[in-house]
C-alpha cells in the first residue's frame, strides 16, 4: 500500500513538472506567434504546432486528475485536486491567449500587406516620376547636344572659312615672295648693269681725256713750230 501511494505521489509529482515544462514552452510561442508569423501558412504553422502543445497537456492534467482516488490522504488528494485545477485554468488562459495571438498575428499581417500595397502605390508613383524626370532631363540633354552639334558645326565652318583665308593668304604671301624674287632678280641685273655703265663711262672719261690732252699737245705742237719759232733770235 505504502509503495502504490509513494508511486502515484511520484506520477503525481512527475506529471506536475511535466505540465509546467509544456506550458512554459506554450506560454513562449503563444508570445512569439504575432511576430514570428509573416504569413497566413506560417501563422496556421505555428498555431498547429501550439494546439498540439496543448494537447499534450490536456492529456497529462486527464492524467493528474486521475491521481487523487489512488492518494489515502485526504491532504495529498487536496494538493493534487488544485494542481488539476490550476492547470486547467492556466490551460483555458492559454487557449484564449491563442486565438488572441492569432487574431494580432492576422492584424499585423493585414497591415504590413496594406503597408506593402501603399509602399507599391508609392513605388510607382515614385518610379514614374523618376522616369518623367529622366525623360525630361533626356530630352534637355538632347536639345544641349543638338545645340552643341549646331555650334560645333559653326565652328567648324568658321575654322574651314579661316583655312580657306589663311590658304588665300599664303598663295598671296607665295606670289608676292615669287614677285620680290623676280624683283631682286631684275634689281641684281640692273645693279650689275650699272657697274658695267659705270666701268665704261669711267673709260670713256679716261679715253675722252686723253684724247683732249693729245690734242691740246698737238695744238701745242702747232702752235709752237708755226708761231714760237719765228720768234727766236
Amino acid at each position: 500500500m505504502v509503495g502504490g501511494l509513494d508511486e502515484a505521489l511520484s506520477e503525481a509529482r512527475l506529471l506536475h513538472q511535466e505540465i509546467i515544462r509544456y506550458d512554459a514552452k506554450l506560454k513562449l510561442r503563444i508570445h512569439e506567434l504575432p511576430e514570428k508569423t509573416l504569413n497566413e501558412t506560417e501563422m496556421l504553422q505555428e498555431t498547429r504546432t501550439c494546439r498540439s502543445i496543448i494537447s499534450d497537456i490536456s492529456i497529462r492534467i486527464e492524467k493528474l486528475a486521475l491521481v487523487p482516488a489512488r492518494l489515502t490522504s485526504k491532504n495529498d488528494r487536496q494538493s493534487v485536486l488544485a494542481q488539476v485545477n490550476e492547470h486547467t485554468k492556466e490551460l483555458e488562459a492559454s487557449k484564449k491567449d491563442l486565438d488572441k495571438a492569432a487574431q494580432k498575428a492576422r492584424k499585423g499581417m493585414e497591415i504590413r500587406n496594406r503597408s506593402r500595397l501603399l509602399d507599391g502605390d508609392v513605388m510607382v508613383r515614385r518610379r514614374k516620376r523618376e522616369e518623367a524626370e529622366v525623360e525630361k532631363k533626356g530630352e534637355e540633354g538632347g536639345e544641349r547636344l543638338a545645340l552643341l552639334v549646331q555650334r560645333m558645326a559653326s565652328r567648324v565652318g568658321q575654322s574651314e572659312d579661316a583655312m580657306r583665308d589663311i590658304v588665300r593668304s599664303s598663295e598671296t604671301l607665295g606670289k608676292t615672295h615669287e614677285e620680290y624674287h623676280s624683283q631682286g632678280a631684275f634689281i641684281q641685273t640692273g645693279n650689275k648693269l650699272l657697274s658695267k655703265w659705270e666701268r665704261r663711262e669711267l673709260t670713256d672719261k679716261i679715253l675722252v681725256a686723253i684724247a683732249l690732252l693729245f690734242y691740246f699737245a698737238a695744238c701745242f705742237y702747232v702752235i709752237n713750230k708755226r708761231f714760237l719759232n719765228k720768234f727766236k733770235f
